[in-house]
């Protein structure tokens, strides 16, 4: 399986549900994270800085088992376009969903983005 990327444009908003980080149980992280919150500043920086990796990458490479997640970011470009982010607390992965227009939610498409500066 090869690595997608998505047409990352430039941003206009960044909104947060929540900018902490939660493991598999929705409960807060037992271990404060680098970055312990997540900031507009890092979102952009991810979006700059990030390149597209496959599944399979993530899976076998990147990913670690009980691993704090964010709660999603709502990302619009000065396009419209809007997407969706979730950031892993340590190994600098990001999941991207784009958002459809008409519904206001998620497409079936997911693209996984890695950040080495964005790590731990």
């Amino acid at each position: 399986m090869e690595a997608r990327a998505y047409a990352i444009g430039k941003v206009r908003r960044i909104t947060f549900s929540s900018p902490k980080f939660f493991d598999a149980e929705g409960k807060p992280c037992a271990t404060a994270p680098a970055p312990a919150r997540i900031t507009e500043r890092y979102v952009r920086s991810f979006l700059r800085q990030a390149f597209p990796i496959s599944q399979v990458a993530v899976m076998n490479y990147y990913g670690s088992f009980g691993e704090c997640i964010s709660d999603t970011v709502d990302v619009q470009f000065t396009d419209g376009r809007q997407v969706r982010l979730s950031f892993t607390a340590d190994s600098g992965v990001g999941y991207l969903s784009p958002v459809r227009k008409d519904t206001g939610k998620e497409e079936e498409d997911v693209y996984f983005y890695h950040c080495e500066a964005c790590k731990r």
